[in-house]
C-alpha cells in the first residue's frame, strides 16, 4: 500500500512539474509577446512618421506641379523617392520580417511594402515623365494666339496613352492594399481610392476623347490647316467634324465621372462642380455647334475654303458665296453670344480664357454690325464675276486736299475670268496726259474756287470725290485706252491700317512698315529723309515715288498672301473707319452701283440728302510742299436750335492750325515745308437743302459766300505762319423740317498720326 501511495505521489509531482513547467513557458511566451509587443510599439512610431513624411511629400509634389514649377518638383520627386526607400527599408528589417509571419500584421506590412513598390513605379513611370512633359510643353503652352498647339496636345495625349497601362496595372494592385497600421488617419486610404477612381475616368476619357484627338492630330497636325498657298480645306473641315463628333463623347465622360462617389476625396465637391461645369459648356457649344460649326461644314462641303485664292488674286465668285455665308451665319453667332451671358463657369474660367473668347465673338459681332451696312458695297465691287477694271488712287495726305491729296501713286483692281488681281502701283504722271481729257468739263467756277485745277490729277482740289473719280478715269482711259469701271481712293492711313493685322512690310532701302509707323513715314519721314535736298533732276524724287508704289504694291499682296475669311471683320472695321474719315472712296461708272456708294456714305460725295444732313468742311493746300503733316482741322458743333420752319441752326466753330516751328522748318527743306509756311483754302459746305451764314474769322480775309452745285458754301483763302492758327465761327441750317442731327463731311488730316 505504501509503495502504491509512493507511485501515485510520485506521478502526481511529476504532473505538477509539468504544469509548472507549462507555466512557465507560457509566461515566457508571454514576455517574449509582450516583449516583442513593447518593441513593435517602439518601433511602429518611427515608421508612421516615415509613413507621414510619405504622404506629405507626395502632396508636395503635386503642388509643385499644380504651381507650375517643375525644378521644385523633380526635387520634390527626389526627396519622395528617398523616403519611399527608407520606409521600405525600416518595414523590412528582421525583426518585421518575423513580425510578418503573423496572420493579422502580416498581410500589412506586405501591403506596406507592395505600395512602397507602387509608389516607385508611379514616380519613375508617371510623376518623372510628367515633370519631364510639362517642363517641355506647360500647360500655358496649349494654346498660342488663341489656337490650340498640336505639337504640345499630342505630346499630352502620347504621354497618357503611354502611362495608362500603367496607371491600369498599378491600379488593380491597389485594390488589394491594406496599410491601416501606418495609416491612422486614413489619408493613404483616400490616395488609393483617388488613383483608382482617376484611372476609370482616364481610361473612360482616353477611349472616347484622348485616343480619337491622337489619332485625328496624327492624321491631320494643326500646322497642316494652314498652307503656304491658303488652306488645306480637308484638313479644316475635318477638324471641324471631330469637334462637332465628340460634344457626345465628352458629355458621356462627364456624366461617367458624375456616378463616381468622390465624397472622402473631395469632401467640398469641386470635382462635382468642376463636371457640371465642363457638362454644361459642352451643352452649350454642341447647341453652337449646330449654328455655326455644321453650317460651316457644309460650307465648306460646298464650297472648299482654298478656292478662294487663285494664283495670285481671289475667286470673286467663291468671295460672294461666302460674304452670303458669313450674313446667314452672324444670327446664329448672335444667339452664341447671347447664350454665353447666362454661363457660369467659376473654375472652368478662372485663367479668363472662355471670357477672352466671348470677348473676341462680341468684338466679332461689333465689327460686323458697323460693317454690315457695307457689305451691298462689297458685293457692287465684286459684281456676279464679269470683268470689271478699277483704279485704285493712293493719295498723299502730306499734300493733303479737299479730297483727300495728291494722288502720288496710281494702281488698279481688276476681274478677269472671275478672278480679281491687284496691279502694279506707277507714278501718276505714268497714267495721264497733262492736259484735262475730253467730257471733263471742268468749269470756270471750278477752276475759280478749286485752286485752278491745272491738271487731271489735280481734280481733287474739288471736295466732291464723284466729280474727281469721274475725271481721273477719263484721263486713264485717254492715256492708257483702258475702260474704267470705278475709282477707289485711299490714303496711306490705310495701309497701316490694313499692316495692324496682316503684318509688317519691309520696303527695298530697309524700312520696315507697320501697324504703328506706316503714315508716319510715308506722310513725313520719307521725304526728310530723301528730299532733304531737293532739286528738280534730284533722283531721290523718283525714288520716292517708287517707294510709295511698292509699299501700295507689298501690302495688296500680303492682303492676297495672307489672306483669311477670319480677317473679313478686320477688314470690315477698316472699312468703316475709311468711310467713315473719308481715307477710303469708291466711285462707279454705272448709276445704280454709284447709288449703292452714296447709300453706304462712300461716294466721297457732296451731301445731297435733305434728311439726313451733313456739312462740309474741307481744306487745299495750294502751296507746293509736304505742310500736310502739320495741319490740325478740327470742326466743333453746337447743339440743335429747331426754327419755326422745322429746320435746325447749329453754331459751328473751324479752327484751322499750323503746328510746325521756325525751328522745325529751319530744320529741313523748303521743297517739303516751303519756310514753314501755309497757302490754304478752307471751304465750309452747307447741308442739302440748307444754309451757311453769320461767319466770323481771325484771319486777315473774310469768308466769301458761294453756291456749287446747288449747295451754299463760305471759302476762306488763308496764310498760317508757323504756330499759327485760324478760328472761324458759322451757323448752319438744315432744310425746313429736317431735325434730323447734323454730321459733317472733313477732309481727313494727319493729326492722329504725328504722336
Amino acid at each position: 500500500m505504501i509503495g502504491a501511495r509512493r507511485k501515485i505521489n510520485i506521478i502526481k509531482l511529476k504532473k505538477r512539474a509539468g504544469l509548472t513547467r507549462g507555466i512557465i513557458i507560457l509566461l515566457v511566451l508571454i514576455n517574449i509577446v509582450l516583449g516583442l509587443g513593447l518593441y513593435g510599439a517602439f518601433q511602429i512610431k518611427p515608421i508612421k512618421e516615415q509613413a507621414r513624411t510619405l504622404k506629405e511629400d507626395v502632396k508636395v509634389v503635386a503642388s509643385y506641379i499644380a504651381q507650375k514649377d517643375m525644378d521644385a518638383a523633380q526635387a520634390a520627386s527626389e526627396k519622395m523617392k528617398a523616403d519611399n526607400a527608407a520606409l521600405r527599408d525600416a518595414v523590412t528589417t528582421p525583426y518585421w520580417k518575423v513580425i510578418a509571419k503573423f496572420p493579422v500584421v502580416g498581410p500589412q506590412l506586405k501591403s506596406a511594402i507592395k505600395l512602397t513598390e507602387i509608389l516607385d513605379v508611379a514616380d519613375d513611370s508617371i510623376i518623372v515623365p510628367m515633370i519631364a512633359l510639362l517642363r517641355q510643353y506647360p500647360t500655358d503652352n496649349v494654346l498660342v494666339d488663341g489656337s490650340l498647339n498640336g505639337e504640345a496636345i499630342t505630346a499630352y495625349v502620347g504621354y497618357i496613352d503611354s502611362v495608362m497601362p500603367v496607371m491600369n496595372d498599378l491600379s488593380a494592385q491597389m485594390k488589394d492594399v491594406n496599410v491601416s497600421m501606418v495609416d491612422s488617419d486614413g489619408k493613404i486610404g483616400t490616395f488609393i481610392e483617388a488613383f483608382i477612381m482617376a484611372t476609370d475616368v482616364l481610361n473612360e476619357a482616353s477611349g472616347r476623347v484622348l485616343t480619337p484627338l491622337s489619332e485625328q492630330l496624327q492624321k491631320y497636325p494643326t500646322d497642316s490647316i494652314k498652307t503656304e498657298t491658303g488652306f488645306n480645306n480637308e484638313a479644316l473641315r475635318s477638324y471641324l467634324m471631330f469637334i462637332d463628333n465628340m460634344f457626345p463623347e465628352v458629355q458621356y465622360v462627364t456624366e461617367y465621372i458624375d456616378t463616381k462617389d468622390f465624397s472622402r476625396v473631395d469632401p467640398n465637391g469641386k470635382i462635382k462642380e468642376y463636371t457640371g461645369e465642363i457638362s454644361t459648356l459642352v451643352g452649350f457649344l454642341s447647341n453652337a455647334s449646330n449654328k455655326v460649326i455644321r453650317p460651316l461644314i457644309d460650307q465648306l462641303e460646298e464650297c472648299p475654303l482654298d478656292n478662294i485664292k487663285a494664283d495670285d488674286g481671289f475667286n470673286v465668285v467663291v468671295i460672294n458665296e461666302y460674304l452670303t455665308f458669313i450674313e446667314g451665319v452672324m444670327p446664329g453667332f448672335k444667339e452664341v453670344s447671347q447664350e454665353m451671358q447666362d454661363l457660369e463657369l467659376a473654375h472652368m474660367d478662372a485663367n479668363g480664357k472662355i471670357t477672352e473668347y466671348k470677348e473676341k465673338l462680341d468684338r466679332i459681332i461689333t465689327i460686323y454690325d458697323e460693317g454690315e451696312e457695307y457689305l451691298p458695297l462689297i458685293h457692287t465691287i465684286l459684281g456676279d464675276g464679269s470683268d470689271k477694271f478699277y483704279l485704285v488712287a493712293a493719295q498723299n495726305s502730306a499734300e493733303i486736299r479737299a479730297s483727300g491729296g495728291f494722288p502720288g501713286s496710281i494702281g488698279s483692281l481688276s476681274i478677269k475670268d472671275g478672278i480679281m488681281t491687284i496691279g502694279d502701283f506707277s507714278s501718276v504722271y505714268k497714267n495721264y496726259y497733262y492736259g484735262f481729257p475730253e467730257g471733263s468739263n471742268v468749269t470756270a467756277q471750278e477752276r475759280e474756287l478749286f485752286s485752278g485745277m491745272p491738271f487731271p490729277w489735280d481734280a481733287d482740289f474739288c471736295p466732291d470725290f464723284e466729280r474727281v473719280g469721274k475725271i481721273w478715269a477719263l484721263g486713264y482711259e485717254a492715256r492708257k485706252k483702258v475702260h474704267v469701271d470705278g475709282v477707289i481712293s485711299m490714303t496711306p492711313a490705310i495701309i497701316q491700317e490694313l499692316l495692324k493685322f496682316l503684318g509688317d512690310i519691309e520696303l527695298s532701302d530697309g524700312t520696315v512698315l507697320t501697324g504703328e509707323n506706316a503714315t508716319s513715314f510715308l506722310q513725313h519721314e520719307v521725304y526728310v529723309k530723301y528730299q532733304n535736298e531737293y532739286s528738280p533732276d534730284n533722283e531721290d524724287n523718283d525714288f520716292v515715288d517708287d517707294l510709295f508704289a511698292e509699299t501700295a504694291k507689298k501690302t495688296m499682296s500680303i492682303l492676297v498672301s495672307e489672306f483669311k475669311v477670319g480677317y473679313m471683320p478686320e477688314f470690315l472695321n477698316v472699312l468703316h473707319n475709311g468711310i467713315e474719315d473719308r481715307i477710303i472712296m469708291f466711285w462707279f461708272e454705272d448709276e445704280e452701283s454709284q447709288e449703292v456708294a452714296r447709300r453706304t456714305g462712300s461716294s466721297g460725295g457732296l451731301n445731297r440728302d435733305k434728311d439726313n444732313p451733313a456739312a462740309g468742311v474741307y481744306f487745299n493746300l495750294v502751296n507746293a510742299c509736304k505742310m500736310g503733316w502739320y495741319i490740325d482741322l478740327l470742326v466743333e458743333c453746337g447743339d440743335a436750335v429747331k426754327n419755326a420752319d422745322g429746320s435746325c441752326t447749329y453754331d459751328v466753330t473751324v479752327t484751322v492750325s499750323n503746328i510746325i516751328t521756325y525751328a522745325e522748318a529751319a530744320a529741313v527743306s523748303g521743297y517739303i515745308t516751303t519756310s514753314g509756311y501755309v497757302n490754304g483754302i478752307v471751304y465750309f459746305f452747307a447741308p442739302a437743302g440748307g444754309t451757311v451764314s453769320d461767319f466770323s474769322s481771325t484771319g486777315w480775309n473774310d469768308v466769301a459766300i458761294k453756291n456749287y452745285s446747288d449747295l451754299d458754301l463760305g471759302y476762306l483763302n488763308c496764310i498760317l505762319n508757323p504756330g499759327n492758327t485760324i478760328t472761324v465761327t458759322y451757323k448752319v441750317t438744315t432744310a425746313p423740317g429736317v431735325d434730323t442731327p447734323l454730321t459733317f463731311s472733313v477732309t481727313p488730316t494727319l493729326t492722329d498720326y504725328r504722336d
